[in-house]
């Protein structure tokens, strides 16, 4: 079975470029969708604005939404921000950079207040690591639009009344919460290849 968000990948003309820098990865297929949907929200935001918006993926993994970022689409920069280092040719990338630290230290907070205009992205940001997200998105005047993807859950601290957590099951209660905390909007994408499919869309 076709998937449009690989087939479109496969289609870029630097699609083998992304995959020799980002990868190995252990599921190309799930992450490729996921960065493609991502991409899709943030192209709408670049194509307004050409070069006007750094990009900072927050706890970024492989780094492949930065990186499709770099490469197709008008960003000034990009940035991938992850805890663990990884050894990749991230040379190979022209306006982009990767960067090794825990979001959770102030240091994260300069680094993207340096910035100028940013969109904050988030794909891999479990559990409180997805509240940290919004609470970095919140705290920075030049932090302009957030585009999350939810991944493993969180406490949501009661927010979600039983019967929303009972319709919408514990994944979408968990997305749904997070999107009232970032004054944002959620919508579901069933062409990502998980069930952790819920893009939260936000800006200010």
């Amino acid at each position: 079975m076709t998937n449009k968000y690989v087939d479109r990948f496969l289609n870029l003309k630097c699609a083998g470029d992304i995959i020799g820098i980002a990868g190995p990865m252990k599921k190309y297929e799930k992450e490729i969708t996921e960065a493609m949907s991502i991409r899709e929200a943030l192209r709408k935001f670049t194509i307004k604005e050409p070069m006007q918006y750094t990009l900072v993926d927050l706890c970024s993994g492989n780094a492949l939404v930065p990186l499709l970022a770099a490469f197709t689409l008008p960003v000034k920069k990009a940035i991938a921000v992850d805890i663990r280092e990884r050894n990749r040719p991230w040379h190979m990338a022209n306006r982009f950079e990767y960067i090794t630290c825990n979001i959770r230290e102030d240091e994260i907070l300069k680094t993207i207040h340096e910035q100028g205009p940013v969109i904050i992205t988030a794909c891999h940001a479990c559990k409180s690591l997805a509240m940290q997200t919004i609470d970095i998105f919140g705290a920075l005047d030049n932090a302009k639009h957030l585009i999350m993807m939810p991944c493993c859950i969180g406490q949501t601290k009661g927010y979600c009344p039983p019967i929303v957590k009972e319709k919408l099951g514990r994944y979408l209660s968990w997305s749904y919460y997070l999107s009232q905390e970032a004054n944002g909007e959620l919508k579901v994408d069933n062409n990502i290849i998980s069930p952790c499919n819920a893009l939260i869309i936000a800006s200010k």
